[in-house]
């Protein structure tokens, strides 16, 4: 029987109405070897109260009260904290499948992989949650390096897959070399970027079954998008290609994030070109990040189609969504999906 002790980290904060779904699923899990960090970022609710009764019902539960800091702030508590073998993020209004530990560490264990992924499922209320008892065994799985999954049909598909840490299992010796950067947008997608680039990370293992059940909130980071965002994202994957860069130097990995940055900076250039009132500075300095990454893009790993497509969607966004329509439509008729790929 596997018994590598899972650190379980979830940042909390003014999460009194919904804390214990997500608490409830983690102490239900059928893998028993795990400890649970509850990090109470400053919480002004009762919160911080209801981490200290888990505490004392359950000795695998662990709290840390901080001044509010934020998520991020919150995380690297925990994994400055953290004893396990492995560790797992949990956000405190998501849940896990009861199954989730026990099938993540049997596969990475059985596999020996450095990162485990499982899918997640969204959902709008806990209601919705539908767990299966016996999850089957018989479920897809499929190796890859860290250029290779990046780039993967699977990732094309569902881009959280590597932008995002839901429902990934690390391995510790490599999760706890980074931090999430406080006070930044995507904080996410910067710690995977590093830890995607680690020249230790050999073995990303994705498994076909849901893990991970998260809550669209309207209230929440993650759903709530407003016009000030505009340069949220962008800048994130900016920031992304250029840690890979430095950390591991990997040119595979880094032309995935640069794509990414020419595709959302096309989708926000277009929206910001059709808005009215837009003050001049802002519409400068978006252009100017745009302009700072096409000197790399020739220089870069990605195929000559896909340079082509990132330099036009940057320097004539509108006229490259009228090819790319056009192209899209001859497409549908010679029955290919080729675009941007």
């Amino acid at each position: 029987m596997i018994d590598k002790l899972v650190s379980v980290i979830v940042p909390v904060w003014n999460a009194e109405l919904y804390l214990h779904y997500c608490v409830d699923s983690i102490r239900a899990q059928t893998y028993k070897s795990f400890e649970l960090i509850l990090v109470d970022d400053g919480s002004t609710d009762s919160s911080g109260d209801l981490c200290d009764q888990y505490q004392n019902e359950d000795e695998r539960i662990h709290v840390i009260h901080r001044q509010n800091g934020g998520v991020s702030a919150a995380r690297n508590t925990g994994l400055a904290r953290a004893q396990g073998e492995w560790i797992f993020f949990v956000d405190n209004d998501d849940v896990l499948a009861p199954y989730a530990l026990e099938t993540l560490v049997n596969e990475a264990v059985e596999q020996n992989a450095d990162i485990v992924q499982g899918t997640r499922e969204n959902v709008s209320a806990y209601e919705q949650i539908a767990f299966q008892d016996n999850p089957s065994s018989f479920f897809q799985k499929v190796s890859f390096s860290p250029e290779q999954y990046v780039w993967s049909t699977q990732a094309e598909k569902n881009r959280y897959l590597y932008a995002c840490h839901w429902g990934k299992l690390f391995k510790a010796d490599i999760a706890k070399k980074y931090t999430f950067p406080e006070g930044e947008y995507g904080e996410d997608t910067q710690y995977c970027a590093l830890v995607f680039s680690d020249s230790q990370l050999h073995k990303i293992l994705y498994i076909d079954i849901v893990v991970y059940y998260y809550l669209l909130r309207e209230s929440s980071a993650c759903h709530s998008w407003d016009k000030a965002a505009w340069f949220g994202v962008v800048k994130t994957l900016s920031k992304s290609y250029s840690l890979i860069l430095k950390n591991g130097n990997n040119h595979d990995l880094a032309a995935k994030y640069l794509q990414d940055f020419f595709k959302t900076y096309y989708v926000n250039k277009l929206e910001l070109l059709e808005a009215k009132n837009v003050p001049e500075e802002i519409i400068l300095s978006y252009e100017k990040l745009g302009k700072d990454h096409l000197a790399e893009l020739f220089g870069s790993k990605l195929s000559l189609f896909q340079k082509m497509c990132c330099y036009f969607s940057c320097s004539h966004p509108a006229l490259y969504s009228n090819a790319k329509k056009i192209y899209i439509r001859i497409g549908r008729l010679l029955n290919s999906s080729m675009w941007y790929d």
